[in-house]
């Protein structure tokens, strides 16, 4: 997790100028929250919000050791998860291709460990499946400690992989004008001073 959210934050660095934002889904969420975390201590620049889609708060992670598992063990719990499509699942040379990025996704956060620190000074709003049986809400509304700031828990009638649920991006994107409308508002105010 540190060497990835070391690179994602240097890449980040030069092109912080302007406000933005930041989201994260699953394992993207936490290193979304951790790439938020290390700019901050760098002073460079800070997300105006972090948004985040079912993941639990960094004290609130399951244990696991998915990534240790054999290739047919863990097909199968790629399977129950249902985030994988079957025709992959079913496609041994894609498999073979794919089964790699997968084990080390789950390494990443099955090897992690959380560092207290203070919390970020943006909002979190957090989308939670209420479908999801791999996250539950108990395991999300722990991030409200993680911000100093506003914290907000969006439901959506769907399981762990709802991106493409149209209630979650209507939802998402009358969020996403929000937090613009405001960082814009926000600028212009800077200026006019």
């Amino acid at each position: 997790m540190v060497d990835l959210t070391e690179a994602i934050a240097s890449a980040m660095e030069p092109h912080l100028d302007q406000p933005f934002l930041l989201y994260g889904h699953s394992l993207g969420g936490l290193i979304a929250f951790e790439v938020s975390r290390l700019l901050g201590q760098r002073r460079v620049a800070t997300p105006v919000h972090l948004i985040l889609g079912a993941v639990p708060s960094p004290d609130r992670l399951p244990r696991g050791h998915l990534h240790e598992l054999p290739s047919p063990l863990l097909v199968r719990e790629l399977r129950r998860m249902q985030g994988t499509p079957d025709m992959i699942l079913q496609d041994s040379e894609f498999l073979n291709l794919v089964l790699p990025a997968l084990r080390a996704d789950f390494e990443v956060l099955e090897t992690y460990r959380f560092t207290a620190g203070a919390p970020l000074t943006c909002p979190i709003t957090v989308y939670h499946g209420t479908q999801d049986g791999l996250v539950s809400e108990h395991d999300v509304v722990g991030w409200e400690a993680y911000s100093r700031r506003a914290f907000r828990l969006e439901r959506v009638d769907a399981g762990h992989f709802f991106l493409d649920d149209p209630a979650f991006l209507g939802s998402f994107c009358r969020e996403l004008l929000e937090i613009a409308d405001h960082a814009a508002f926000g600028n212009r105010a800077t200026v006019t001073k």
